[in-house]
């Protein structure tokens, strides 16, 4: 049987997607077509039952600017589904790291040592010393650095 085309198909895609066992999602998902990996309805129906899906997009979604920042904006962390040049998007990462601090470590070297990316990060730390930002922040201990501690120093 020949696969379904067009609504009738998204709309099993859809179905399949919200209507399995919470355990199964990403393996049902990995398993779709690659038109349902690539639809925006579905790929969304997805993370929302579990982020890991997002991992299984088409590769064309996950290099979407638009669409990866409506993801980050929800959750921060699944930056570290963001193709490889969305990891350097400036816009893309502030996104993440303001709704996330910890998204800090799926950013590129080079925003990982960016002052307002990391002061983003810093200020939505939540206090798990897990997931502190400084743990990925490029260069913090770098003396030239200076710029990161200046916020938090007792001399201001």
């Amino acid at each position: 049987m020949a696969p379904p085309h067009g609504r009738a198909g998204k709309d099993l895609w859809l179905h399949q997607v919200q209507t399995a066992l919470p355990g199964d999602v990403d393996a049902l998902f990995q398993r779709l077509p690659e038109a349902a990996r690539a639809d925006v309805e579905v790929v969304k129906a997805a993370v929302l039952r579990s982020a890991r899906c997002l991992g299984y997009a088409s590769l064309e979604l996950r290099a979407d600017a638009g669409f990866m920042i409506g993801m980050v904006a929800q959750s921060g962390i699944r930056l570290q589904f963001a193709s490889e040049t969305l990891r350097g998007n400036r816009d893309v990462v502030l996104k993440a790291v303001k709704q996330h601090g910890a998204a800090l470590q799926y950013a590129s070297e080079l925003l990982r040592g960016d002052r307002e990316v990391v002061l983003a990060a810093l200020a939505a730390y939540k206090g798990d010393p897990h997931t502190h930002p400084f743990r990925w922040a490029a260069g913090f201990c770098d003396p030239t650095r200076t710029w990161l501690l200046r916020p938090w120093s007792r001399s201001r």
